[in-house]
């Protein structure tokens, strides 16, 4: 069972939020004789952006154009009506637009995607120059700074000129990790390499690999210090991997220089060896990568993002009344045991949305405290909530389907067993078909009893169904000619796999539901049973097709017990929040926070194969990063719109 309980400590004030409205809401504009419209007299006659602006031009060749209205509207985005004024107004590579709302303080910087300023720079811009600046209210100093950041004059800015060893650093280690990635690929492809230069690859390879290892170990100080010590937590274990990787590896190296002489076979094996180990050290690193920039994307975004995931959380709590109907109105006809993966479906629901709602206004007051690392945090938990709320309510769904064909099965297995009798009868004289034909006709009593009563298992005759059908079957097949016993076997095929596809759904709706208390025992007997299905099917033998049916519909059920009983055998809640407390079926804060950002911010050090950090500046303050991952973004709202501009922008 996964959280019971509320995550205290939110108060409802964080839950309010003062919204202005705006007196009226202003579409695109149109620029004509001047590079500044001003529709609320944010400038009120300031003489200095119109001077610094057209200084920029004659200085740079670059063009700044400023719209302050009350409100953005047609469209109400900032990003989408920024770009969209630029584009209406023709702007080209090196013509910029900053568009202030003032009512409903919002804004956006955009730049052309083919612009020489880079993302880095607006950036810089829009966090240290224009922001700080509109905060104050400071209409005036948001134009300068932007003309500042151009490279225009401007007494307000610091100098940021370490900023440009940065981008420069960032460039060069951009170079090193494509040289890197195309080396990588290159080795892989030549199978008949020499001794000389596997040798020279394989050392190449180790000294590149434990390189990275060791930048990730300098950055890990940087991860503790934004999420903490428990969301690196699986970020530790990737780490731990590629340690142990390399420690191969080199120990392979220390064989191939000790004073016992090798063959060039064995030199031959071991180089290769130790590339491989090296690789896998660095996929060790390297797996996290997307997840972590689905994290990075979601704090780039994080108000339009938590109102997405709440309206998730709204349309999955209107789903929690029909699952519960739904089953209600299976237990009026189906036993316990044909529900018993999801009669709870209900209170996970709510234990979800519960999690979910408290992760979700904890990134509202993150972002309102300007905490855009956290609030990601919020909402990526809330968006997996949400997510397994979401599974749990088509679980219902598809267990009614299921249990209805499950009935089916069993009419026409019952059918079937009758039609195996009447070909047993025709056979000639055996004493173990006469003891199966005794066996099968008590089973198909069995099972008409089992399929009329109220409530059933269709699920459990389904097991008891196949059973007697693979003995009589197997009898038939002896004392039968081959012709009828591969007859036999094809129509047997078609049940055994329908069972078997029907019991690894069940298994894996279980425990997809349920994968953050589920190990990898049940998951692994899963996997093989969906490997032995997808062989059946491809096997042209139908007896040994209908074996491994069977086979995969043991695993299956086996998967299933498993990860039941993994979940009685977990529990506990650590850390979530300050003050929180019951139950997930797993460590929430090891399984989801780690599981969720750990693993995230161990795939940026990966991004760096080796040679190279590419954690990137989002941690801030350290000359020795490179721009991997976290340095892609330009500033934490920054993106690229699909009309080809880039820029960034949000809420001041």
């Amino acid at each position: 069972m996964r959280v019971r309980q509320a995550i205290l400590g939110l108060t409802a004030a964080l839950l309010l939020v003062g919204i202005s409205t705006p007196a009226w809401a202003q579409s695109p504009v149109e620029f004509t004789d001047s590079p500044i419209i001003d529709t609320v007299g944010a400038l009120d006659g300031d003489s200095r952006p119109a001077a610094a602006m057209a200084e920029l031009v004659d200085d740079t060749g670059r063009q700044l154009f400023v719209a302050f209205v009350d409100t953005f509207d047609s469209p109400s985005s900032a990003q989408e009506w920024a770009d969209t004024t630029a584009v209406a107004n023709g702007m080209g590579d090196e013509d910029y637009l900053l568009a202030v709302a003032v009512d409903s303080r919002n804004y956006y910087f955009s730049v052309a995607g083919t612009s020489s300023v880079s993302d880095s720079d607006i950036q810089r811009i829009n966090r240290d120059l224009i922001e700080p600046a509109l905060r104050d209210s400071d209409w005036a100093g948001a134009v300068l700074g932007a003309v500042d950041g151009l490279g225009g004059p401007s007494s307000t800015g610091p100098d940021f000129g370490w900023v440009w060893v940065l981008v420069v650093l960032a460039v060069i280690a951009l170079v090193v990790i494509i040289a890197i990635a195309v080396s990588r690929r290159r080795r892989r492809a030549r199978s008949e390499a020499s001794l000389a230069e596997l040798r020279r690859e394989a050392g190449s390879a180790l000294v590149q690999a434990d390189d990275a290892i060791r930048t990730s170990e300098e950055e890990l100080g940087f991860a503790l210090a934004s999420y903490g010590d428990d969301a690196v937590a699986p970020f530790r274990e990737a780490l731990a991997t590629a340690r142990a990787r390399i420690g191969e590896a080199f120990a392979l190296q220390q064989k191939l220089d000790d004073a016992e002489p090798d063959t060039d076979e064995q030199r031959r094996t071991w180089y290769a060896q130790i590339v491989e180990l090296a690789d896998q050290a660095d996929d060790a690193l390297d797996a996290q990568t997307a997840a972590f920039d689905a994290l990075r994307a979601l704090e780039q975004n994080a108000p339009s993002e938590i109102e997405r995931v709440h309206a998730a959380i709204e349309v999955a709590r209107a789903r929690r009344p029909e699952a519960a109907a739904a089953l209600t109105t299976l237990a009026a006809t189906y036993a316990q045991s044909a529900l018993d993966d999801l009669l709870d479906a209900p209170a996970e629901i709510d234990g979800d949305l519960e999690v979910a709602d408290t992760a979700i206004e904890r990134a509202r007051t993150e972002v309102a405290a300007g905490n855009t690392g956290p609030a990601a945090v919020g909402i990526r938990i809330a968006e997996e909530a949400v997510t397994r709320a979401t599974a749990e309510a088509d679980g219902v769904a598809a267990l009614t389907q299921r249990l209805i064909d499950a009935d089916a099965t069993v009419d026409a297995g019952i059918a079937d067993l009758e039609s195996d009798l009447v070909v047993a009868a025709g056979l000639p004289a055996d004493a173990e078909l006469a003891a199966v034909v005794a066996e099968t006709q008590r089973a198909v009593a069995e099972l008409r009893s089992g399929r009329s009563i109220t409530p059933r298992d269709p699920v459990a005759l389904s097991s008891t169904l196949g059973v007697a059908n693979a003995r009589i079957d197997a009898v038939i097949r002896r004392v039968s000619d081959a012709q009828a016993a591969t007859e036999r076997s094809r129509a047997m095929l078609g049940r055994s796999l329908a069972t078997a596809q029907a019991r690894i759904g069940a298994a894996e709706e279980f425990i997809v539901a349920r994968r953050n208390s589920v190990g990898v025992e049940a998951r692994t007997r899963l996997a093989s049973a969906g490997a032995l299905l997808v062989e059946a099917r491809g096997l042209s033998d139908p007896t040994a097709a209908n074996d491994a049916a069977l086979r995969a519909t043991t695993l299956a059920d086996e998967a299933l017990r498993l990860a039941h009983a993994d979940l009685t055998s977990d529990d506990g809640l650590s850390g979530l929040f300050p003050g929180a407390g019951g139950t997930t079926g797993s460590d929430f804060s090891s399984d989801i926070i780690g599981g969720i950002l750990g693993g995230l911010i161990g795939g940026s050090v990966g991004r760096s194969s080796r040679g190279g950090s590419s954690w990137g500046s989002s941690w801030g303050g350290s000359s020795r990063r490179s721009s991997g991952s976290f340095g892609r973004s330009s500033g934490g709202r920054s993106r690229s719109s699909s009309g080809g501009r880039r820029g960034g922008g949000g809420r001041f």
